[in-house]
């Protein structure tokens, strides 16, 4: 089941999409107020800085 899974468990298989699905998956989660552990928080920079070369 992807719906309850975040990037930081699953990407999409199109490695051209993996940015800005990290991306969204961020802004969505602030949006709603979506609490992430300081780890997961990390390792979501982390990903974005691999996947968005920031």
């Amino acid at each position: 089941m992807k719906g309850v899974r975040g990037p930081l468990d699953r990407l999409p298989p199109d490695p051209g999409f993996r940015c800005q699905y990290v991306l969204r998956f961020r802004r969505i989660a602030a949006s709603y107020g979506l609490v992430q552990s300081a780890s997961e928080d990390r390792e979501l920079v982390a990903l974005t800085g691999r996947l968005c070369g920031t």
